[in-house]
């Protein structure tokens, strides 16, 4: 009976060497050696890198864009409204006709020369100006419904506090103490008036 061939890369004849005294890794040969060392990792395909890296770029701008969109939902929008005052003259006295009566009494007046409505779309109210436009005068008593303003020779404003719900009539009256050497005659109205919003 023919010999049986030597197979030295079995479990058996590697342990039958080892019993011998040879090494097993040696006995089993360089096969059995590469068979026990870990494999390396196989690097990854480039282009299945870059459409992770794609991807992966595109949920980050994607959640940046939804953000963005978040936040500008987010943004109260508003509209300022200017402070304006308009006055709507009625009435005005045009002139002021002095005699040497009101000469001698110091004074003249001027009963409801001004009659005027006032809208304004500041809550806080407005004021008049009364400027002068001729020098006749020492000063100026000013009447309306609420009382009585005192004005120099330079003039002054009258404050009225609130926003009016609707254009009230308002009427003016004057009372001017005239200047020493003013002569008689018939001048210019001699005072000039304008609404500001406060």
């Amino acid at each position: 009976m023919p010999p049986r061939p030597f197979r030295p890369f079995g479990l058996r004849a590697r342990a039958q060497l080892a019993g011998a005294g040879f090494p097993a890794d040696r006995a089993a040969g360089p096969s059995a050696t590469a068979a026990r060392e870990p494999r390396p990792k196989r690097a990854g395909h480039p282009l299945r890198a870059a459409a992770i890296a794609t991807v992966t770029t595109a949920a980050v701008f994607g959640a940046s864009d939804a953000t963005t969109g978040t936040s500008r939902g987010m943004l109260s929008v508003g509209a300022t409204v200017p402070l304006v005052a308009v006055m709507q003259l009625e009435h005005q006295t045009a002139q002021l006709s002095i005699t040497q009566a009101d000469i001698d009494k110091g004074y003249i007046d001027a009963p409801s020369a001004s009659q005027f409505k006032v809208k304004t779309t500041s809550r806080a109210g407005y004021r008049i100006d009364v400027n002068p436009r001729l020098q006749i005068f020492r000063s100026v008593e000013v009447t309306l419904p609420s009382g009585t303003v005192s004005l120099g020779p330079e003039g002054g404003a009258i404050v009225a506090r609130g926003s009016p719900t609707r254009e009230t009539p308002t009427s003016m009256s004057y009372r001017f103490y005239l200047e020493r050497d003013v002569a008689p005659g018939v001048y210019p109205w001699p005072l000039a008036l304008s609404a500001h919003p406060l």
